[in-house]
């Protein structure tokens, strides 16, 4: 369908159900409510769950005067499936959308948009492994290389795997790495008011995150700082494997899990620094959080965290040496001597604290994400139109 001159760009998110405030609800919330309304007009449709897990987040976006609605796509609900993906085709094609972009949509969006004749179709990639969203690597690579006109990778980490691995064109792939809110003040200061050691790990609670490699090193840790402790932020399938772990380390007096969290802020405004030991990560939501905060960031060699953690200068990037279930992983005597490294350096923590704000504030902004967006659509729009 034609645009007139000057109209706005009238776009889609096609979206997961949102259960809870993770990055991805951040992610999208910040676009959909930064984006330029005079250039574009978005709507956005929550395409799995029920009315009500999602109620919370579409209402959030709703009271920014953004028109939303909630299609019930799961695959509990098969024999409703096929009407309400009849139902989602429909309104796709009512809404007269120039662009559709799907994150989380597990290829369902995708082939709707398709199906109802959008032509650009956009799909955004936040892990190494986009298969677990579409059901294979088979689909995945079909739905890539197919059934998207264009592919956004969250780093140049996960845009490599997708070239390597699953043939997407280089030419339909940009990288746009996801943003944080930088507060106004800084609210942290890394020696802590009490004298003590906190340490702080913000994660799902799952094998590729690492967190048993964490709990692991904080045992390695405690001879050379004594009074050292550390929060989980998180919850999931693991959260009681880790906590028989953590006793079996003999460090179960000084881990504190805490679960999900609405807001992470608190917990980072406590501690002194981060630490991540993933075994696969797209980027690292959860440390550019706690840069942002003004904590420097103890991380794995993995993924996109070697592209946001500037090594010696915010943080450490602690190298992958060992052979793990998911391949190269890194071990938790290398992790805690990174950690004693700055725990016991008081100054050199607080000056990577303060350039770690700084650069997210420089190159991870909501602002510059937003932005980045903007320019993607207007070029895949304009290029096609024009």
């Amino acid at each position: 369908m034609s645009r007139s001159p000057g109209a706005p760009l009238r776009i889609v998110y096609l979206t997961d159900a949102w259960t809870s405030w993770g990055g991805a609800e951040r992610m999208l919330f910040s676009l959909v409510t930064g984006i330029d309304r005079e250039r574009f007009d978005v709507t956005v449709f929550a395409l799995f769950g029920s009315r009500r897990t999602n109620e919370d987040y579409l209402e959030r976006v709703a009271a920014q005067g953004i028109a939303t609605r909630h299609f019930a796509l799961s695959v509990a609900l098969r024999p409703r499936w096929l009407r309400e993906f009849v139902r989602l085709v429909g309104a796709l094609r009512a809404g007269h959308f120039v662009l559709a972009h799907c994150s989380g949509d597990r290829g369902v969006g995708g082939l709707a948009a398709r199906l109802a004749g959008i032509r650009e179709r956009v799909y955004t990639v936040h892990d190494m492994r986009p298969e677990r969203a579409f059901g294979g690597r088979l689909a995945a690579r079909f739905a890539l290389r197919h059934l998207h006109t264009h592919i956004v990778a969250v780093s140049a980490a996960v845009a490599d795997r997708l070239v390597a691995v699953f043939g997407v064109p280089p030419a339909k792939l940009s990288v746009i790495a996801n943003a944080v809110d930088v507060p106004d003040v800084a609210a942290h200061e890394s020696e802590s008011a009490d004298g003590e050691h906190h340490l702080v790990c913000v994660a799902r609670l799952v094998e590729e995150k690492g967190v048993d490699i964490v709990v692991r090193s904080l045992a390695r840790v405690r001879p050379s700082v004594p009074d050292a402790d550390l929060v989980v932020v998180g919850d999931g399938p693991c959260r009681a494997s880790l906590e028989r772990l953590a006793r079996d380390e003999g460090v179960s007096d000084c881990i504190r899990f805490v679960g999900q969290q609405a807001t992470v802020g608190p917990w980072l405004e406590a501690c002194d620094l981060f630490v991540l030991a993933s075994r696969q990560e797209g980027l690292g939501i959860a440390a550019l959080e706690a840069m942002a905060a003004g904590l420097p960031v103890v991380a794995a060699a993995t993924g996109g965290l070697i592209e946001i953690v500037d090594d010696g200068v915010t943080g450490l990037i602690v190298p992958c040496r060992g052979r793990g279930f998911m391949g190269p992983e890194v071990s938790p005597d290398d992790l805690a001597e990174a950690i004693v490294a700055l725990m016991l350096d008081s100054e050199r923590c607080r000056e990577m604290g303060h350039a770690a704000r700084a650069r997210v504030a420089l190159a991870y902004s909501s602002a510059g994400f937003v932005e980045s967006h903007e320019r993607l659509y207007a070029g895949i729009v304009g290029t096609h139109q024009g």
